[in-house]
């Protein structure tokens, strides 16, 4: 057997052996993918009908996991680069030895107080933290670099506070242009260091059981499967935008109850919301032989169906009365009175569809400020 020949052999064997080891870690991972997630090693997912009540075909489901699992990667790192810590502030030691190193005004990962997200790159953050006593806190964006804060603004409604830090180049995070979430969509609660996959239980989850509602409160939540994520966590859709807070058992307080109060925020630098002052039932939570609809004007224990002197009582709004729209757009499960209502801006004029005594009305109002 000549030398040649004998390495010709060798040759076959590595790249035999080599082969066989590429082909087997794709048989494991298609094994592995098949056996966690039941999705096979061949061919399409055919859900049929249980599938909601129709039928849903998938066609190269392992793509599919795999760039859902890249697209969860990705919106993780956009996400914690919109994140900022807060600490206690740290001042630097009087004296140090010459060459020594001074650890004194260095921030720990661990020390951190709290977060905020990042709603301008010029430096407008959202936190629960209380950091009022703007001399005593700093605030450290991903990138590690120190921020001063300038001035803080508290909304009672949601228990947020806008921050504003002395930045010009933050990462700011992107807002959802439809925040119309649906049962079991997928998202991610992110903060600065880890972030967990959860799914969307009720998009329109009521935080009160009282059937009597007033104009000027946040009810409609979105609610997930999952009541041990952390205080201050922000969560995310697949697509990049950010979906809202996570407060505790499950409530995620929604991005754009803090939206609607930027333009005021940068504007005047103050917090605005809207004024109507009435107390209503949500009609399309009864059931009966007909399907109601709207917002029913009704008193509670404690107060009157119109209050006196509001912007609704001088529009003439009454007891009894059913709202139907608000400029246009129907009050229903997933656009309240109230939800409608605070998406205006005080001092906004806007057009209620109003049905007195089986008759159609429509009533021209001024939104008053909320105090």
């Amino acid at each position: 057997m000549s030398r040649n020949y004998k390495i010709f052999i060798l040759i076959s064997i590595i790249i035999i052996s080599l082969l066989g080891g590429v082909l087997g870690g794709i048989f494991m991972k298609s094994y592995s993918l098949n056996s966690s997630f039941r999705v096979p090693l061949f061919g399409d997912i055919n859900l049929g009908s249980d599938y909601q009540s129709g039928s849903l075909i998938i066609s190269q489901p392992k793509n599919v996991v795999v760039q859902q699992n890249d697209r969860i990667s990705q919106v993780v790192q956009d996400g914690q680069r919109s994140i900022v810590a807060v600490y206690d502030k740290k001042t630097a030691a009087t004296k140090v030895a010459a060459g020594q190193l001074d650890l004194s005004s260095y921030y720990l990962v661990d020390e951190k107080i709290g977060e905020g997200l990042v709603l301008t790159n010029d430096g407008w953050v959202a936190t629960l933290i209380d950091v009022s006593a703007t001399d005593d806190f700093v605030m450290v964006d991903h990138g590690g670099k120190i921020y001063d804060i300038e001035k803080t603004l508290y909304d009672a409604a949601t228990k947020y506070w806008f921050v504003k830090i002395k930045a010009h180049d933050l990462t700011a995070v992107q807002f959802a242009e439809n925040a119309d979430y649906e049962i079991g969509q997928l998202v991610i609660a992110i903060n600065s260091r880890t972030a967990s996959v959860v799914y969307i239980s009720d998009p329109n989850f009521q935080t009160t059981d009282s059937l009597v509602r007033s104009s000027e409160r946040l009810y409609q939540v979105v609610k997930v499967n999952n009541t041990s994520l952390g205080a201050g966590e922000f969560v995310f859709s697949l697509d990049g935008s950010v979906v809202g807070f996570y407060s505790e058992d499950g409530i995620v307080t929604p991005i754009n109850y803090l939206k609607l109060l930027l333009p005021t925020v940068l504007k005047e630098e103050k917090i605005s919301r809207p004024y109507l002052g009435v107390h209503y039932l949500n009609l399309y939570d009864y059931i009966g032989a007909t399907e109601l609809q709207g917002a029913l004007l009704a008193k509670s224990n404690d107060s009157g169906a119109v209050e006196k002197n509001s912007p609704a009582a001088l529009a003439g709004l009454q007891e009894g009365d059913i709202v139907l729209q608000v400029n246009g757009d129907s009050i229903n499960k997933s656009n309240s009175f109230s939800k409608l209502i605070l998406s205006k801006v005080a001092g906004e004029n806007i057009e209620l569809l109003v049905v007195r005594q089986n008759e159609d009305r429509r009533i021209n109002l001024t939104l008053g400020l909320d105090k």
